[in-house]
This record gives C-alpha cells, sequence and structure tokens, in this order.
C-alpha cells in the first residue's frame, strides 16, 4: 500500500510546531524523544475534514497531519494540544488508541481543560464555515460532541455509534441520538 501524499506545513505553521515540539520534549512526559523534531514528517490534513483536528501515521516514518485551519484559531493552545494528543500517540504506539492509559495521560495535563473547550469550540466553527462538500446535513452526538455528515436525513432516532459502543454495550440507547445542526 503506498503512501498518500502530504501536503507539507507553510513555513510559518513549520515554526510554530517546531516550537511547540520544544516546549513538549522539555516535560517529563516526552523527555525520552529527539530533541528536534525533523525525525517525524508534519503536513497538513485535508481542509474538508470535519471530524478530526489531527493524526498520526505509523509506517517507515511517522507523519503527523493537523487540520490547515486550527493554525487561523484565536488559541495558540489549540495547536499546542494537538500536537501533544498525536505525540502521545506516537510515545504510547498504535495498539494502545484513546484507551485508559493515553486517556489519564491526555487528561493529566496542566492546559487540558482550555485545549478541550477550545476543541469544541473550534469544531462548532468549522459546522458554521462554508464547506466544499456540496450539500449535506450534519449532526452532532450530544454527549461527545461528534459529528457525524450526510447527504440526505438520517433516521430520527440514529445515535452516535462510538458512543453506544462505548458506554452501552454497543446498544441503541435514546441518551446518544444525534442532534440535526445547522
Amino acid at each position: 500500500m503506498g503512501e498518500s501524499r502530504i501536503e507539507p506545513l507553510s513555513v510559518e505553521h513549520l515554526l510554530q510546531i517546531r516550537a511547540h515540539y520544544r516546549s513538549l520534549v522539555a516535560t517529563p512526559s516526552f523527555r525520552e524523544f529527539p530533541k528536534k523534531s525533523n525525525w517525524i514528517r508534519w503536513g497538513y490534513l485535508d481542509s474538508s475534514t470535519m471530524t478530526k483536528l489531527g493524526s498520526v501515521e505509523f509506517g517507515d516514518s511517522i507523519t503527523i497531519r493537523i487540520h490547515p485551519k486550527a493554525f487561523e484559531f484565536e488559541s495558540d493552545v489549540l495547536v499546542l494540544g494537538i500536537v501533544r494528543h498525536e505525540l502521545l500517540h506516537v510515545l504510547l504506539g498504535p495498539e494502545e488508541g484513546h484507551g485508559a492509559l493515553f486517556t489519564s495521560l491526555e487528561s493529566s495535563w496542566e492546559h487540558f481543560q482550555r485545549y478541550h473547550h477550545h476543541k469544541r469550540r473550534f469544531f462548532r466553527l468549522l459546522r458554521l464555515m462554508p464547506s466544499d462538500i456540496g450539500e449535506e446535513i450534519s449532526y452532532e452526538c450530544p454527549n461527545c460532541n461528534g459529528m457525524v455528515h450526510a447527504k440526505a436525513p438520517l433516521s430520527p432516532d440514529s445515535a452516535c455509534r462510538e458512543c453506544c459502543k462505548a458506554f452501552n454495550k454497543g446498544k441503541w440507547c435514546e441518551t446518544y441520538v444525534l442532534i440535526k445542526v445547522g
């Protein structure tokens, strides 16, 4: 399977990422990482991505992609939090995912509450921005604030799959019924 094309970060954004990386490797969680960030390939997520801020790809080299609109957001803690989140994935490996250890390390960060708040605001603002995707309908989970996008209306009793799996043994639950937004 070939690698997907990586749109590299602009010089300005790469410098911002390098500064964040340097501040993070000075902390106990990441002190085993190399001091310079050039062992990681940095790039942008597709700008039409509506459901995630960043991603990490493991392979011959590690690639971290960041949503391009995150750099336009008013708070620098958002990009710092994305970098930290993805570096935690690198630290713990692909098998850990968002498991208990990952969640514990992420939530122990002193700026986690601010990051989480800005992350929710970012996704709300992203929903309101014009989209290149065409006519689509957006739905939000009232529990995790996850977004689902559809070309046709979903059934009124459609629920968030991830929350149903995580909190209700995979069974449908009215607590996680998606809410139409926009």
